[in-house]
């Protein structure tokens, strides 16, 4: 998490406590959520709608949910089911 003032200064906030900050623009990084279920079962639908919106990179989106997909969202279909029945061979 990190704190932009208006002039461009970035700073890192305090870990305990709280401060108020005058007008700022507040960026916040997290890994991928932990989720419901195993990330493989997710339609395929739904991570390329992810991907469209941004919230799941493309390499995230091969890798954590099995679906390869370029950054318009558009699904390869053949290649998503090649790398899911890999991964259930492999696990």
């Amino acid at each position: 998490m990190a704190i932009e003032e208006r002039d461009g200064r970035q700073r890192l906030p305090a870990a305990y406590g709280s401060h108020a900050y005058g007008p700022c623009t507040y960026h916040a990084l997290s890994p991928d959520g932990g989720g419901w279920g195993d990330p493989f079962q997710r339609l395929l639908a739904e991570v390329a709608r992810d991907v469209r919106d941004g919230l799941v990179r493309v390499e995230a989106a091969r890798q954590t949910y099995g679906v390869v997909v370029d950054s318009d969202g558009v699904i390869d279909l053949p290649a998503s089911e090649t790398l899911r029945k890999g991964a259930a061979v492999a696990g």
